[in-house]
């Protein structure tokens, strides 16, 4: 996994530590390091934070909590909260153990492949004679896209042999920090419906995890992978069939699909806006005028689509409607006491059937919807064949996967040019009607629906090779090897 690290010395000396197990300002999450020459560091509980005070005091101990409210009021390093708490607290009390110690702060920066900032680790370390071990501290501060961070995070930890714990448990109880889905266990001999409730509650709980991300808009993949769960437990639900009582199943279903409705506009914005390179690299300069005036035009679009939903979180909507999905296991249907393993795999066998005979009536006569069409029963097979696929997958069964996501690719490669042409389109009406539109905007449309074209047939043309090859006898039969009866 390529990436560089960074290392940031904040804070490396001796210093005598204060021990204050009941004291106020330990309540207000801060640790409180006296050094000699009456100087101090006081630094949160997380080790993030490191503000250098001065005593007002002539001797450096003991002091008072009034003593050192001055101190920290005349030096404007912490707030008022934090000066208030000291004030309030025992007067009488004084800071009665100190001793001698190594303080180490600092602030590890890694970049990815591309050299960009990705996540900042805050590293705080004591030592000395009187404590049995280092103490340790870790802060995590994420900059892009978590799952990311975290892989980077492990990826070095395991590189350098330094201890795991701390900066595990930082990383296991930080907001930010996205749930992943369960998933495999397809040999575990119990019923189809008790399997199938824990992964539909373990995809609810993995979509609630993102929330806050996308709150904070730190990455667009928290969106991109809220979309993913949601659209994971609706598939479940539509193609478990007979697995849960069919009320129970349209209600979740309704629900499932009104928290995708409420982020759909944000969504199809930052696809467009993530391919903002490629249009400037794929038509002439003399379109990239146009090209500015309507990324800011879909960035204050993104703004306000961002705010909307903002909005819904901070009302606890989603929050509400994903705990209250998760709370109650769908009831039983008819093919509910199925073993998970042969419920799958004939489910499989059979969506490969019907989706090989809708591929093999394609041609390339055949009209654009037919090959949506094909599309979405593809998408269909390729999420039963994520559920199902063995957790011990063989050679035969990489190859029928590696198939599968390779032509769903490019399908929705062809899809995605098709949907930007219409909202191209759309966006052209809207602003000819308002009279709203510009030359230049209206010279780089006409550029964009051309390039449109272009990327859509060859889509289409690669997509309709590749329909051949998964049509064949030899596919056909990799499927039945590997989802068939043992």
């Amino acid at each position: 996994m390529p990436f560089s690290v960074e290392k940031e010395s904040r804070l490396n000396t001796s210093s005598r530590y204060v021990d204050t197990p009941n004291f106020a300002l330990e309540k207000t999450g801060y640790w409180l390091l006296l050094g000699r020459g009456g100087q101090a560091k006081a630094i949160d509980h997380n080790g993030y934070a490191c503000h250098s005070l001065s005593f007002s005091s002539t001797r450096d101990f003991p002091l008072t909590p009034s003593e050192l409210a001055f101190s920290l009021s005349s030096a404007e390093a912490l707030s008022e909260s934090v000066i208030d708490a000291v004030r309030q607290s025992d007067v009488r009390r004084r800071f009665i153990a100190w001793f001698e110690g190594e303080i180490d702060y600092e602030v590890i920066s890694f970049r990815d492949d591309e050299q960009k900032l990705t996540v900042q680790l805050h590293w705080l370390v004591m030592t000395s004679d009187a404590l049995l071990s280092p103490f340790v501290t870790a802060h995590i501060k994420p900059l892009r896209g978590f799952d990311r961070a975290a892989e980077l995070l492990q990826h070095w930890l395991d590189v350098t042999g330094i201890s795991q714990g701390t900066v595990k448990h930082a990383l296991a109880s930080h907001p930010l920090v996205p749930q992943k889905a369960i998933k495999g266990g397809t040999k575990d001999n119990v019923s189809i419906h008790t399997w199938a409730n824990k992964r539909v509650s373990s995809h609810l709980q993995a979509a609630a995890s993102q929330l806050e991300g996308i709150f904070q808009d730190i990455d667009i993949r928290y969106l991109h992978q809220y979309r993913v769960h949601l659209r994971k437990t609706r598939s479940m639900l539509s193609l478990f069939k007979g697995v849960f009582e069919k009320n129970a199943m349209v209600e979740a279903k309704h629900q499932t699909k009104r928290l995708m409705a409420d982020t759909g506009a944000l969504r199809d914005l930052d696809v467009y806006l993530m391919s903002k390179q490629d249009f400037y690299t794929k038509m002439p300069v003399t379109f990239h005028d146009g090209l500015a005036e309507l990324f800011e035009l879909l960035e204050s679009r993104r703004a306000a689509a961002l705010h909307d939903f903002q909005t819904l979180i901070a009302s606890d909507k989603p929050h509400q409607t994903l705990a209250s999905l998760q709370s109650k296991a769908l009831a039983e249907g008819p093919k509910a006491e199925k073993r998970v393993r042969a419920f799958g795999h004939k489910e499989i066998l059979k969506h490969y059937a019907k989706t090989a005979a809708i591929g093999a009536s394609l041609s390339h006569s055949s009209l654009d919807e037919q090959v949506h069409d094909f599309r979405l029963a593809c998408k269909k097979l390729r999420y039963l064949s994520d559920f199902f696929v063995d957790d011990d997958i063989n050679e035969t069964a990489v190859s029928v996967v590696a198939q599968l996501v390779d032509l769903t690719r490019v399908l929705g490669e062809f899809n995605d040019y098709c949907v930007q042409a219409d909202f191209v389109a759309g966006l052209e009406q809207e602003l000819n009607a308002s009279n709203k539109m510009t030359p230049t905007l209206a010279k780089t449309f006409g550029g964009m629906m051309l390039l449109f074209d272009q990327e859509r047939t060859r889509a289409r043309a690669e997509a309709l090779l590749q329909i051949d090859v998964f049509v064949a006898a030899e596919t056909a039969a990799n499927f039945k090897h590997v989802f068939g009866k043992k």
